[in-house]
């Protein structure tokens, strides 16, 4: 996993994405899929400049769903991976322990938050580009709030 911060402008993301993607076509010109390894460094760093310029255009902050309360209070909870699949709101304490108590994450109706007392909300936060394997082609990129890397 690799994680990236915005440190230039969005012009200069993609300025940088599109010289990714020029060698990428260059190398391709030179020998075909001879060079597909080179070509997918530069397709795959492209994508990852392309995030930045967003992030960057977005005073390096992204929108992330977090858990709140009915008033709009931020609970401490984060996202697991649940038992019966998919994925669940694990509560915290005030020192980041489990409390034991779990709610669903982006239930398919509003009020079955609501009947825990909560609600999930979009909250803009300081954020990372990080980058994973996927096992495939390509990799995940995707914008990581900040405050999250612990």
């Amino acid at each position: 996993m690799s994680v990236y911060r915005v440190t230039k402008t969005a012009e200069e993301y993609r300025k940088m994405a599109q010289g990714n993607l020029t060698a990428s076509a260059e190398s391709f010109d030179r020998c075909d899929t001879d060079g597909f390894l080179s070509q997918w460094g530069h397709d795959q760093m492209a994508r990852v400049y392309e995030a930045l310029a967003s992030l960057a255009e977005n005073d390096g902050k992204g929108t992330f769903i977090y858990l709140a309360d009915l008033d709009g209070n931020l609970v401490n909870a984060k996202v697991i991976p649940s038992k019966f699949g998919g994925s669940c709101w694990m509560l915290l304490d005030e020192n980041n322990k489990a409390t034991g108590e779990f709610a669903p994450w982006k239930p398919a109706r509003k009020n079955t938050l609501a009947k825990r007392g909560y609600q999930e909300i979009e909250v803009k936060r300081e954020a990372v580009i990080m980058t994973e394997g996927n096992g495939g082609y390509s990799i995940n990129v995707f914008s990581y709030p900040v405050e999250w890397l612990g």
